[in-house]
């Protein structure tokens, strides 16, 4: 072997130093080799920086062989420059016992690269050509801060482990075979820096993640691809986390419904896939959703359960309430997509004033069932599953204990993701009028004060009333008056009334006061 042995301390300058290549010829350096800015190393022979060997490249590195790192490898970090061009006639191997700490880093060999060693770059990392394919060790071929990659295609990415230290969005350079299939990650705003190794897998997740065990809004798991995250973080990091899809590795059941696409997690506790969401731009062909996660987290695309598209509506009619009165509100829950909503949770938020008495529903498919829950003032109705396309009414009944405004909202949701939530939430306003005894009647028949009506006098426990003439004659005398006196067989005057009432808290009161009776001549 013929070997060129550096042992002294080398500064190359503005000079191109150029070792040839002849057979079986390697460079080796044991000593301090330093390239400065604005000058070139060329070398055809292979490289190797030994254990007492410090590589110092602030200029450029030009290596058409193989690259071995036992020692010191990296450049000067006051100066951060540097670029390190690989571009072999044949594949070439990264290999050594320390990491190799590049500035920038250029991989241009379309024979491919074998990564045995662990490498940093925090400059650019640039993919012109060849797949980095790492050895069964899973060497990192890592990022620092900073450090970005450049032009990674199906002709050149990672084919193994890429690892980043960032305090941005990432790309990471992974892909599998033949293919690019990158992934991206950014901290969350405010959140930690991230530290994560990653890496893709074109193939089926099925044999360490069984794909028949999913959350039940999940209906596929993808086939044929999963990533790998490993967050070296101490505990879990917030993240976004942006996931593509190809029609060369995605299968077609997957790409078929884009719209109901979503990133899914494997949780290890469960011991299921999980569904994270997820925002798709379809330009771009990528989906966006954000996570949280310690340790390793395993991800690929799934298929939802489809949407539900429920509304809810409320009424009272505009009904005229008085203090004591029960009355209905009509609650008519409708769900408008073809899809069975499960865990339908209908909420009605009573306002102070009002007291709830019952509920009763019913379905126009006649398959309604339904439980209730009243906590103080919120009613809550849930529906374990709610047939796509069924519409239900409820009969909310209460009574009306005080007067003023009542606006009263009601919303629902369901387990299942909703298209349209708009929708989902709706408001009633009425008015509880105060208790009230009017002093005419007009006992025509024409529906308007034909009797001597008492305006919310259902707020009271029981009451008796007496009606009489100027002479004090009896006409009426009655327990729990029904509001139907008419004045039957009496002419057009004036006439008297005493109201005794038992209020709630137990308490009698009396009411006194006059009614006049007007006749049509």
């Amino acid at each position: 072997m013929i070997s060129e042995v550096i042992k002294r301390f080398i500064f190359i300058t503005s000079a191109v130093l150029v070792f040839t290549y002849s057979a079986q010829a390697q460079l080796v350096n044991s000593g301090d080799l330093y390239v400065k800015e604005g000058a070139v190393l060329y070398s055809a022979f292979t490289l190797e920086n030994q254990t007492t060997g410090r590589f110092i490249n602030d200029g450029t590195l030009i290596l058409k062989s193989d690259l071995t790192n036992n020692g010191l490898f990296g450049f000067s970090p006051n100066l951060s420059s540097g670029l390190t061009r690989l571009e072999g006639l044949s594949n070439q191997s990264i290999s050594g016992s320390s990491e190799f700490q590049f500035w920038n880093l250029n991989l241009d060999n379309g024979q491919g690269f074998s990564l045995e060693n662990n490498l940093r770059v925090f400059g650019s990392g640039e993919f012109n050509s060849g797949i980095v394919v790492s050895d069964p060790s899973d060497p990192v071929f890592g990022f620092g801060i900073g450090g970005i990659s450049q032009n990674s295609s199906d002709e050149s990415f990672v084919d193994g482990k890429v690892g980043t230290e960032t305090d941005s969005d990432f790309f990471f350079p992974v892909g599998d075979e033949q293919f690019l299939r990158f992934l991206r990650a950014a901290p969350a705003a405010g959140g930690d820096n991230l530290n994560l190794h990653g890496r893709y897998f074109f193939e089926d997740p099925d044999g360490q993640y069984p794909r028949d065990q999913i959350d039940r809004n999940i209906r596929l798991i993808d086939d044929a691809e999963y990533w790998e995250l490993e967050n070296l973080n101490t505990g879990e990091t917030p993240m976004a986390l942006t996931l593509s899809w190809r029609d060369v590795t995605t299968p077609a059941f997957i790409l078929g419904e884009l719209n109901q696409m979503s990133i899914v997690s494997w949780d290890d506790a469960q011991q299921l896939w999980v569904s994270e969401g997820g925002v798709i731009d379809t330009n771009e062909q990528i989906i966006t959703a954000d996570v949280e996660f310690a340790g390793d987290g395993v991800f690929t695309l799934g298929i939802l359960v489809g949407k539900t598209d429920l509304s809810i509506a409320k009424t009272s009619f505009g009904e005229s309430i008085w203090e004591g009165d029960e009355f209905e509100y009509e609650l008519t829950l409708q769900n408008n997509s073809q899809v069975v909503a499960t865990d339908v949770v209908l909420v009605d938020n009573l306002p102070a004033g009002l007291e709830y008495i019952s509920v009763e529903g019913e379905s126009i498919f006649g398959l309604l069932d339904f439980e209730v829950e009243v906590i103080g003032q919120t009613v809550i109705i849930r529906i374990p599953e709610f047939i796509g396309g069924d519409e239900a009414t409820f009969r909310l009944r209460v009574r009306a204990s005080d007067p003023g405004r009542i606006i009263n909202v009601a919303e629902v949701e369901s387990f299942e993701e909703d298209e349209n939530l708009e929708d989902n939430v709706d408001t009633d306003e009425n008015e509880v009028k105060a208790f009230f005894i009017p002093n005419v009647i007009t006992p025509n028949n024409d529906g308007f004060n034909d009797q001597f009506e008492i305006k919310g006098l259902n707020k009271f426990i029981s009451n008796k009333i007496t009606i009489f003439n100027r002479w004090g004659d009896t006409l009426l005398e009655t327990d729990n008056y029904g509001n139907d006196w008419k004045g039957e067989g009496l002419v057009a005057g004036t006439y008297f009334y005493t109201l005794e009432v038992v209020e709630e808290d137990g308490s009698d009161q009396t009411f006194k006061g006059w009614i006049q009776i007007i006749r049509e001549d």
